[in-house]
């Protein structure tokens, strides 16, 4: 069987995808760092954050587990809009402070 290759649009449309990109600028932010801080904390390129960001990569989960170490935040907190809903700014900020 063939494998299919996936379009632009399919990155876009995941929910996914956009859970992460959303949940990794929210908790950058809530730490107050710029793209490049995250960038240099995690040893990945300023491109690739980006597209994480905006919906366009589909980053490996080795990595996804160095930038939620990084941020100091659970993986689960990165990867669900349902664990974000669950989890006050407050509790994020706590975690952090305690890694």
């Amino acid at each position: 069987m063939a494998q299919q290759r996936l379009g632009k649009d399919a990155f876009r449309k995941s929910r996914a995808l956009r859970s992460l990109g959303e949940n990794l600028n929210e908790y950058r932010l809530a730490r107050q760092w710029s793209i490049l801080r995250l960038c240099k904390e995690c040893g990945v390129s300023h491109a690739f954050i980006t597209q994480i960001i905006e919906f366009r990569a589909n980053p490996s989960i080795l990595l996804l587990e160095k930038i939620a170490e990084n941020l100091g935040v659970e993986l689960s907190w990165l990867l669900t809009r349902d664990a974000k809903e669950t989890t006050t700014l407050s509790d994020v900020k706590q975690a952090m402070d305690t890694r």
